[in-house]
């Protein structure tokens, strides 16, 4: 099987090379795709419209194909580009198990790609664009680390692939696995106005009583070394993903946080790549925290430098971007008292208005 450029992946988890350009793949094969045949001539039809038009018409066919469940896969020589329905749990299965294909070089992706070649993901229900690389789609980091490698290599061969014209259509099939049912209950909450949220980033593994003690509806615990996707008791959520992963599902699922913990986030040992409680990090928080979230932390960085709380008096005032930060009142304090001790900081964060400056409110010691 020859190594082309563009793929889909059906509903139902096929590879399918397109063996010309994806649209005249759709217009040779529209059987194969769920579409009428003499429909989408007429619609296609290059000397009734201008030719302008018509590639808008092909891109409205293609896009509809993707609103329908399927993905578009193009590879081009500075990345992939991804176009998928939405970003839930199964969604993210099917992803990995093709980023590792390309890794491989499987077939029908002959020819490997390094692990830090780009990916572009979109999501066609909200129109985010999540850009990383290869291997952070694939995983490959959490896979090692859990020395599950046959358990990696049978995701690699996990997706049938299939010659347009070997491929028969069938309506999937599919229990929803714990990502879907992870993504589901995000999804309730998103819609849910009344539902408080706590954050805990860089979790650990081990549990804590002290979640169950908290005011809050649902605690997100967040760490890549979780075995598992899981949820108990229908309010702590073990989320089996780096934090940035954790980010993302939020945005795509529109949950507010009202409280972020990120004590030890394991910078200072290395294990989390970067410390949670850095501006950069934090801009990327930013848009799933809700207006007067609490922001819990232990340490810091600042300028690049790793630094105790002991050593912290004052963040940079434009540190938390697009809030501003003060300390936070004794009852939002008790609010997250069990899980706080003498070494945590507790500020409370006040969403800026569009426009506005940075408000310049010093955080006390």
């Amino acid at each position: 099987m020859i190594d082309r450029s563009g793929f889909f992946i059906s509903p139902d988890g096929v590879i399918i090379p397109a063996d010309m350009t994806q649209i005249q793949t759709v217009i040779g094969h529209p059987e194969k795709f769920g579409l009428d045949r003499e429909a989408l001539k007429e619609l296609c039809r290059a000397d009734d419209v201008p030719p302008g038009l018509v590639r808008d018409l092909q891109a409205e066919v293609l896009v509809g194909l993707v609103s329908r469940g399927w993905t578009r896969i193009l590879r081009t020589s500075e990345y992939w580009f991804l176009q998928v329905p939405r970003i839930s749990g199964r969604m993210r299965g099917v992803l990995k198990a093709f980023a590792k294909m390309v890794i491989h070089g499987e077939p029908p992706f002959i020819r490997k790609t390094e692990s830090y070649h780009p990916v572009r993901v979109t999501s066609l229900l909200t129109g985010r664009t999540v850009e990383l690389t290869i291997a952070e789609l694939a995983g490959t980091v959490a896979a090692s680390w859990h020395g599950i490698y046959e358990d990696y290599m049978r995701e690699v061969h996990s997706l049938n692939v299939l010659d347009i014209t070997d491929y028969m259509p069938k309506k999937a099939a599919v229990r929803p696995g714990p990502e879907e049912q992870m993504m589901r209950l995000l999804e309730r909450t998103g819609r849910s106005k009344r539902s408080k949220v706590l954050l805990y980033l860089s979790s650990g593994i081990k549990e804590n009583a002290a979640y169950r003690k908290l005011q809050y509806k649902l605690v997100i615990l967040s760490d890549v070394l979780f075995p598992r996707f899981e949820v108990k008791d229908g309010s702590i959520a073990f989320m089996a993903c780096r934090n940035a992963e954790t980010i993302e599902w939020l945005r795509e699922t529109g949950v507010r946080v009202h409280c972020v913990l990120t004590l030890n986030c394991g910078c200072n040992e290395g294990g989390n790549f970067g410390c949670e409680n850095s501006r950069e990090r934090f801009e990327r928080l930013a848009p799933v925290l809700a207006d007067g979230c609490l922001y819990v932390y232990d340490h810091t960085t600042i300028d690049g430098q790793y630094r105790e709380f002991k050593e912290i008096n004052n963040l940079p005032t434009d540190w938390f971007t697009g809030f501003a930060a003060e300390s936070a009142d004794e009852q939002a304090i008790e609010t997250v008292a069990s899980m706080v001790n003498d070494t945590c900081k507790v500020v409370k964060l006040t969403r800026l208005k569009e426009g506005a400056g940075q408000i310049d409110r010093e955080t006390s010691p």
